[in-house]
């Protein structure tokens, strides 16, 4: 579905036509020039947009299109900071825009998503949601991203990817469930070992109330799209039948079970939960180390 040119079928989202044209209009600045992208640009354009047939400025077309790219995607998207990095090479200082530049521990917890697919025997896709690879452990994900919570019982299919690589998918095998905590850890069947080279680590202190927090995860993945980063803070720390959580307060999305939850330092301090109505539509995570239970 597409309301005031935005698609919003499970979350508002620019089209990839207006991100390619973004990148088309870059790369003519690039190879050509400023002034030659200005006149195609206009002699393409302006007639069609505007009723006046004076010239438009190409610098601030661009410049338009990227702040609201940033207003729907955010200014942490890997998209927007690098046609954001090729914009502010060409203009003035005055002009250039901001974006967050990826550190070296954040890119390594980049490195450490996976993207999960649960399948039916009949081929029906039963749940998506996020993976990560725990240092020592394996991967890490929700019990409910693979099997049923409710029957306790895997789905007959499982496999994983990664974002940038969707039709290269391997096969998930759980290795440990705790249906109770909603947790797993899996491996990957037959996986090159350069793939599971980036991996996070367990914080090494428990979250506290109003710390601040990064969420990373896939949802309402699609095929192609990156990952997701929001920021968020911890609001409460909850147990429910001897569980531990902790609640943010941002919402989560479906796709996002499963994934890490760091602190600033990269570091996973918990795990995206699902949200149920027994636990009043809150927006909880796992605390992290309840993962070590089932090592």
């Amino acid at each position: 579905m597409e309301v005031t040119g935005l698609t919003v079928n499970n979350t508002p989202n620019v089209k990839r036509s207006y991100v390619k044209q973004i990148a088309s209009m870059l790369y003519a600045w690039e190879k050509f020039g400023y002034e030659s992208a200005e006149q195609k640009y206009n002699e393409k354009f302006r007639t069609k947009q505007r009723p006046s047939l004076s010239p438009v400025s190409f610098m601030h077309v661009v410049r338009g299109k990227l702040l609201f790219l940033s207003q729907v995607r955010g200014v942490m998207n890997p998209i927007y900071t690098k046609l954001t990095k090729r914009f502010n090479k060409l203009v003035e200082p005055e002009l250039k825009l901001a974006f967050f530049e990826t550190t070296a521990p954040e890119e390594n917890a980049n490195k450490s998503l996976w993207v999960i697919e649960a399948f039916s025997r009949d081929g029906m896709i039963e749940a998506q949601g996020t993976g990560f690879n725990l240092d020592g452990i394996g991967i890490v994900t929700s019990a409910h991203v693979i099997g049923d919570l409710d029957s306790k019982q895997h789905y007959s299919k499982l496999v994983i990817f990664r974002q940038g690589s969707p039709f290269t998918k391997y096969t998930l095998t759980p290795l440990k469930t705790c249906w109770h905590r909603d947790l797993a850890i899996c491996q990957i069947e037959d996986v090159p070992v350069t793939e599971l080279e980036s991996s996070v680590k367990l914080a090494a202190h428990p979250p506290k109330l109003m710390q601040s927090l990064v969420i990373k995860g896939f949802p309402s993945y699609d095929t192609g799209n990156p990952h997701s980063t929001y920021l968020c803070g911890i609001s409460n720390l909850i147990t429910k039948s001897l569980v531990n959580y902790f609640e943010v307060d941002k919402p989560l999305q479906g796709g996002n079970s499963g994934g890490p939850v760091f602190d600033i330092n990269y570091d996973v301090v918990g795990i995206v939960a699902k949200k149920e109505n027994k636990f009043g539509g809150l927006n909880l995570c796992v605390i992290a180390d309840q993962i070590m239970s089932l090592k």
